[in-house]
């Protein structure tokens, strides 16, 4: 007895056939063989789908985990971020009261008083020296040879 014994049949041209194949043998009383019954269902296409689907579905979880990979990155950031500025607010309470007020070159808009220019600056803090009087670093000049 053979019950779904997958085969793939080869025709001359070439092509396959993707088929289940199911068997059983026909006895009588006395247990000699009457005849065998056998019947072939035809699953290409059905093979075929669940392939296309399995293929969906890996498709489906890369995709998942680069957006995994993006959510951690950017809830590890704002984290960070928040942790930051809690670090930020302790080490202000550090500082003696008068040290802890912002300086009178930045106004309450992010921009700095030194400057003609109504936008803000958007020079940052490096190591080197201080330039200009918004207080931002600028590096050390080049050395010309």
């Amino acid at each position: 007895m053979a019950v779904d014994y997958p085969l793939t049949l080869r025709h001359r041209d070439g092509t396959l056939t993707e088929v289940l194949y199911n068997a059983s043998v026909y006895r009588d009383a006395g247990g000699k063989v009457l005849g065998v019954f056998a019947a072939v269902r035809y699953v290409t296409n059905q093979n075929q789908a669940h392939r296309t689907i399995a293929q969906q579905q890996a498709t489906a979880l890369d995709r998942l985990a680069e957006l995994e990979q993006f959510h951690r990155l950017a809830v590890g950031r704002e984290l960070q971020m928040i942790e930051l500025k809690k670090e930020t607010e302790h080490l202000k309470s550090l500082l003696p009261p008068d040290e802890a007020k912002p300086s009178p070159a930045t106004n309450t808009e992010g921009r700095h008083g030194s400057h003609d220019n109504p936008a803000p600056c958007l020079g940052r803090p490096t190591t080197g020296r201080v330039s200009g009087t918004c207080g931002h670093r600028s590096p050390p000049p080049l050395a010309v040879p």
